[in-house]
Order: C-alpha cells, then sequence, then structure tokens
C-alpha cells in the first residue's frame, strides 16, 4: 500500500459552525396606534391655532391708553391715531406689536411705550413721555431754532410753544458741547431746588465765554400787577461758590419782592458781596 500524505502541521482539525436563523421582526401594534394618535393630535393644534388665528372671536376692538397723563403733550386720539392698530381688521395674533411700538417711539415727545395684547380683543399701551426742563438755542442757530432738554441733557424738538412756552431758555452753547450744556442743566435744577423759582422766575440761561452765566429772572413784587425783571450776572459756575451764590439771591429777591422794588441788574459774580441795580420804586 502507498503512503497516506502527510496531514499539514499544526492545522486544527475542521469544526462545522452553525448560525441561529434570525427570528423575523414583527412592528409592536401599540407603537403603531401611538404614532397615529401623535399625528391627529398634531393635526387638530394646528388646525385649531389656525382657525384660532383668524377667528372672529380675537378680532382687535380698540386700543386702550393706561394712565394716560391728563396734561400730556399729545391727545389721545392723535397717539391711537399714530399706532395705526388695524380696528376692526386684525385678529390680536395677527397684530405686530414691534411695528407699533417702532411707529410710537418716533414721534419726538414719546421716551417709550409699554404693550400688550389683552386677550380677547384689546391692545394695551402706557405711553412715558419725555419731560423737558428747558429749551435750548445753540450758537449760530436761527432765533426759531429751538428744541427742547430733558434734564439728563437728551435734546429733542423742535419747540412747539402751544405744548410748553414756560421753560428757560439756554443759550451761547455750542452744538455738540454736551459738558456745557450739562452745566447750564445744573444751574437750572439747583435755581428750582434752593425755592428760588418760588420767588423768581428763571426765564433764560445765557453763557458768556468772558462774563460767564447771564440769567434773566421775572419777579413778582408785593403790590397789584407788579413785576420786574433783572439780569442776573453770577460769573463763571465753577470759579465760585454757587450754593452761597443761590442763599445771596434768594435773599435779595425776597426783598425786592417785599418792597416792590425794580432792579435792573445784580452782580454776584466774586461770591462776596451782591450789587444791586435799580429803577424807581413802584
Amino acid at each position: 500500500m502507498g503512503n497516506k500524505p502527510a496531514l499539514p502541521k499544526n492545522k486544527p482539525p475542521f469544526k462545522p459552525q452553525f448560525r441561529p436563523t434570525p427570528k423575523p421582526q414583527y412592528d409592536d401594534p401599540s407603537r403603531s396606534w401611538t404614532r397615529v394618535i401623535w399625528v391627529l393630535l398634531l393635526t387638530a393644534v394646528g388646525f385649531a391655532g389656525y382657525q384660532a388665528w383668524k377667528s372672529p372671536l380675537f378680532v382687535v376692538r380698540g386700543v386702550e391708553l393706561v394712565d394716560f397723563p391728563n396734561h400730556a403733550p399729545l391727545s389721545p386720539d392723535f397717539v391711537r391715531e399714530l399706532a395705526a392698530v388695524s380696528i376692526e381688521k386684525e385678529t390680536l395674533f395677527q397684530v405686530d406689536l414691534a411695528q407699533i411700538r417702532h411707529r410710537l417711539e418716533s414721534h419726538p415727545w414719546i421716551k417709550w411705550v409699554d404693550i400688550e395684547k389683552r386677550f380677547p380683543t384689546t391692545i394695551w399701551v402706557q405711553v412715558h413721555f419725555r419731560e423737558p426742563v428747558a429749551m435750548v438755542q445753540y450758537v449760530g442757530g436761527a432765533a426759531s431754532e429751538l428744541s427742547y432738554v430733558e434734564g439728563d441733557g437728551t435734546v429733542f424738538g423742535p419747540v412747539e410753544l402751544a405744548k410748553r412756552a414756560d421753560l428757560p431758555v439756554l443759550s451761547g452753547i455750542q452744538e455738540g458741547d454736551r459738558v456745557q450744556l450739562e452745566e447750564a442743566l445744573g444751574l437750572v435744577h439747583e435755581w428750582q431746588e434752593s425755592g428760588l423759582n418760588e420767588l423768581g422766575r428763571l426765564s433764560s440761561v445765557n453763557y458768556d465765554l468772558e462774563k460767564g452765566y447771564r440769567l434773566m429772572v421775572t419777579y413778582s413784587g408785593s403790590a397789584a400787577a407788579s413785576k420786574g425783571r433783572a439780569l442776573v450776572e453770577i460769573g463763571h459756575k465753577t470759579d465760585t461758590d454757587f450754593d452761597f451764590q443761590l442763599k445771596q439771591l434768594h435773599r435779595v429777591f425776597e426783598y425786592l419782592g417785599k418792597n416792590s422794588v425794580q432792579a435792573h441788574q445784580i452782580f454776584v459774580g466774586d461770591g462776596k458781596k451782591v450789587v444791586v441795580r435799580t429803577g424807581h420804586r413802584s
């Protein structure tokens, strides 16, 4: 008999491998129904939202102005016209509050507004108006070029005398000179806080590069229909004790009013003494 072929060395013996047959996959019926239910719910919500978007139940019926000032510079009718809300034409869902806010705040007299949708049919608006403390006429500007100024130095306008004409006029200030403007406003504020405004109304504040501040003051005398106007020279505010000057002026205007003395010019520039130039006694 012939020789058998030699088996390869180190070769493992053959072992058959068996793989399990995969089980068929079946969808869980409960999961399928869950998907269907979610689709139906989302469809229903979308349809309901669309119906509410155009529903006559939410059509805008009016604009409510909340806490509107009695002596506001703009009338309630004008503010509603400026807001330009489409009454009886749009629903609250369709109204764009940002556009209404922009239209209102574009007016120079309106500082900012609070605005909300009040369901089912109302736009709620609270207007905050600017509060000027003076008027300003810049150097080189025409006499008619007056603007309002708020206490923080915000300039807006133009001036409408039918709205606010009882404010002091600031002049001699360069346009864009924020420091000088704020100093003049500070002077107006201190005048009012000192109580001097009850004795003499500040009509104008002029700044002169050489002489400093010059104030025109109107005051009343004790006699009937007795009024006086005096030019008050206080110099450069930063160079003197302004509080001391105000106390001096308080005594001066008390005396002028009590005795119905017509003063034309008052000098308090050096902060040490007061010089009063008077006219005739009424």
